[in-house]
Parts: structure tokens; C-alpha cells; sequence
């Protein structure tokens, strides 16, 4: 195990978006800062000293600016997630802190207006491209971040070569975690089609002079720890104050249980919820070694995995569409 070196603290899970594949619930609920103030003091007494904010929309976070000071002020770096819609709200606050910030990363779904607000709502890609206009003028390091679905999976060259042409820093793609059967009919891929995808991203990187990669949902038959956080190293502060697994399971759409909850940060300090993190982290990482050793192919894609072993959906994989090994097409 590693050290504790990372936070990903969802500070609101309040959206002015609502695409279809989201795994959060859109509600009001935004994390207490006095809360906030607390669990960042002691996550950097643990080791900690970077951050990445997320939401629902960071930017409708009623104490963003004071948070991102505090967040310089303790030694941290931090990236932050937004869809851009509200980006220049954000800049007052990213130009005071400029000393701490690593990356904004924007979510996008395709390279045109057409197919992004398609997903996102009439104007949507238009605000993306001014919130890119914004930092790069301000010279604000910026990344794009997309979901590959069924129905944008031929325009990974397209989102990549747009990304290299802004001057994106990075392109990260990430298979889509469906909230439920229908969804995942619709837009999941096959796990054929996720490797072939997962080797189109490879291939993008050693062709542009940028970062293409995907996340930890990639497929990973190993038995090694996937991902930092089953390394130990990064957890999830969610909105609600509770410290959990991840934040990809937290706050999950339809999910109507909480195994992934380490702690409530309300009730228990934060070296004592990082210890019950650890626990879970241990376990987590038995049940899938133990499953990969039982030739479980679910487990070869360790995000999906997470999801089945802690209930945070109704899909399941289909046995019979899951084959290891192999070149995709």
C-alpha cells in the first residue's frame, strides 16, 4: 500500500446539466466548508497534497473561491471537473490561486456542437469552446475529458486531434459506468469494443505530441492493485461529508445503499476514517484477486467490477459477451 498522496472531494453534486449517463444525483447538497476546512488540515498532516475537485458543477459552489485559497494556503495542488458553462465564474478564483493549480479538466462529448449538445443541451459546446478561449488566455493548463459511448466511439480521433490543436495538455478517455439495464444496452460497449477503443487511445498518444489515455476503467486482467485508489493512496470526500471508496460509487443514480462509506467525517476524524478506508481497500482488493483467480472476467474491467461488487447499479455482465484475451478489431 501506499501512502495517502491524494483527495477527491466532491464539493456539490448540484448540476445545471442532466446527461443521460451520468452516475450522480442531481440535488442541492453542497459540503459543509467549515467540514471542508477541517478534512483538508488533516489530509495534509496525512501526507496528502493534492486535490481534484468534482461535483455535480464545482462552479455552483457556494464557497469555491474561499476553498481554493485555503486549498494554495495549505500547500496543495489542485485540478478541478467542470462542464465549462459556468466557467467565468471560475476564473477570478483559478487567476488568485494561479501558484496551485494543476489542470481544469473540461468534459466533452464529441468535436462538434451538434453531437456534444446532444447530450448536453443547445449551447453546451458552445460555452466549452469559450471556456477553452478563456484558459488560454489566461494560460490556465486545461485538459479534455470524455465518456465513450456506442454513440460517440468513432469520434475519439476527432476529440483527440481538436484537443492537440486548443493546446490541451491532455486528452483522458473513460468507459461509460452505466445507472442502469437500459442505458447500458444503449450506450455501453462490448468488452471487445472497450480494449479496441482502449488501443485507439494508445495509438492517438504515440502519434500527437499530447497526452491520450484512459482512466482506470480500462480493462486490467492483473491481479496488481488498478487503480490509485486500491493502491491507498487517493480517496473520495463526497458532498454529503463521508469519506468512501471511490468517487465513481459514490452518490451512484439508483443506488440505494452506502457499503462504500468508510466513514462519516461528521462523526469521525480523519485518521480514523482513513483506517477503515484502508479496510475496505484490503477487501476490495482480496475479492477481486480472488475473482480473477476464478476466471470472473467482470473483474478484468476493475471499475465495473467495483460497481457490481458494491450494488451500485442493476446492470450485470452478460457472461456469454465477456471473452479475455484476444486482439479486438
Amino acid at each position: 500500500m501506499q501512502h495517502l498522496t491524494k483527495l477527491t472531494v466532491e464539493l456539490t453534486n448540484l448540476c445545471n446539466l442532466d446527461c443521460a449517463y451520468c452516475l450522480k444525483v442531481s440535488a442541492a447538497q453542497h459540503l459543509d466548508y467549515a467540514l471542508l476546512l477541517q478534512v483538508l488540515q488533516d489530509a495534509k498532516e496525512c501526507g496528502a497534497d493534492r486535490i481534484t475537485f468534482t461535483g455535480g458543477e464545482i462552479s455552483l459552489y457556494p464557497h469555491l473561491g474561499e476553498t481554493l485559497r485555503l486549498t494554495e494556503q495549505l500547500g496543495y495542488q489542485f485540478a478541478l471537473i467542470t462542464n465549462g458553462w459556468h466557467f467565468p465564474r471560475l476564473v477570478p478564483h483559478l487567476t488568485a490561486t494561479r501558484s496551485a493549480l494543476h489542470m481544469v479538466s473540461l468534459s466533452i462529448d464529441a468535436a462538434d456542437a451538434e453531437a456534444h449538445d446532444q447530450v448536453r443541451g443547445k449551447g453546451s459546446f458552445q460555452k466549452l469552446m469559450s471556456a477553452v478561449s478563456l484558459c488560454r488566455l489566461q494560460r490556465f493548463p486545461f485538459s479534455f475529458q470524455m465518456v465513450v459511448t456506442s454513440h460517440n466511439r468513432h469520434d475519439m480521433e476527432k476529440v483527440a486531434v481538436l484537443g492537440a490543436r486548443l493546446g490541451a495538455q491532455r486528452v483522458r478517455f473513460s468507459h461509460l459506468l452505466p445507472t442502469s439495464m437500459s442505458l447500458d444496452a444503449e450506450l455501453s460497449l462490448s468488452p471487445h469494443l472497450r480494449q479496441a477503443v482502449e488501443i485507439e487511445a494508445a495509438q492517438l498518444n504515440e502519434i500527437l505530441k499530447m497526452e491520450v489515455s484512459f482512466s482506470a476503467s480500462r480493462y486490467n486482467p492483473g491481479p496488481e492493485p488498478p487503480c490509485d485508489v486500491l493502491h491507498g493512496s487517493t480517496i473520495d470526500i463526497n458532498c454529503y461529508g463521508e469519506m468512501t471508496l471511490c468517487c465513481q460509487l459514490s452518490d451512484f443514480r439508483h443506488a440505494g445503499q452506502a457499503p462504500e462509506v468508510a466513514a462519516n467525517l461528521h462523526q469521525v476524524r480523519f485518521p480514523e476514517a482513513y483506517q477503515h478506508f484502508l479496510q475496505l481497500v484490503s477487501e476490495q482488493n482480496d475479492r477481486r484477486t480472488a475473482a480473477l483467480r476464478q476466471n470472473q472476467p467482470e473483474a478484468e474491467f476493475p471499475c465495473h467490477y467495483c460497481l457490481s461488487c458494491f450494488g451500485k447499479t442493476t446492470w450485470q455482465p452478460n457472461p456469454n459477451s465477456l471473452q479475455s484475451g484476444g486482439s479486438p478489431s
